[in-house]
């Protein structure tokens, strides 16, 4: 994903425009270890790689999960239906996990409350819209990498052991990288 501003440089006694930049900004996506011990390494692209067990507690979550991942879309480990290549995936709902699991509302609901406060699975909207529900690309990853707001979203589950620590610092800089405050920017 990318994002264009318009930097203009302003002077402040005569409102002249000294100079316009236009910066296209790119999202910064860092290595993930999917399967290499070694520290600093990453091993090449694996479709939905798992790390870790999410040790569920519930023997019926473990096909739930699977089937989650025949959804997983790559880069964003957003759960999806899969459509022609020129039109954007549709996010699963609700009803969609129903029909997938072949059970009920209740027991999907119950699902995604414990992969939720497990931190295994988390579910996003954007203007109070569905955006979809994401994966931990601990318990399973759908590509080689990461992007920072896959990042963001479960920073809180220690991600931080599986990315090289040289990418590491790269991303945290450019997560804590803020604007010039004497910037006027338009978008």
């Amino acid at each position: 994903m990318s994002v264009r501003k318009v930097i203009t440089h302003i002077d402040n006694e005569t409102g002249e425009i000294l100079k316009e930049q236009v910066l296209s900004i790119e999202d910064l996506t860092v290595p993930f270890k999917v399967g290499s011990s070694e520290e600093g390494k990453s091993s090449r692209f694996s479709k939905v790689f798992q790390m870790e067990d999410p040790m569920f507690e519930v023997g019926s979550y473990y096909q739930y999960f699977f089937k989650c991942l025949l959804h997983l879309e790559m880069s964003t480990n957003r759960l999806v239906h899969f459509t022609e290549s020129w039109k954007l995936n549709k996010p699963l709902d609700e009803k969609d996990f129903e029909k997938l699991f072949g059970a009920s509302k209740k027991t999907v609901s119950r699902f995604f409350e414990y992969c939720k406060e497990r931190n295994i699975i988390a579910k996003i909207s954007k203007n109070d819209e569905l955006y979809g529900y994401l994966v931990n690309p601990i318990y399973a990853l759908n590509g080689n990498k990461i992007t920072s707001m896959l990042y963001t979203i479960f920073c809180d589950s220690d991600l931080d052991r599986h990315i090289p620590t040289k990418e590491l610092g790269r991303l945290r800089e450019y997560l804590s990288t803020k604007p010039d405050t004497n910037d006027h920017i338009k978008n």
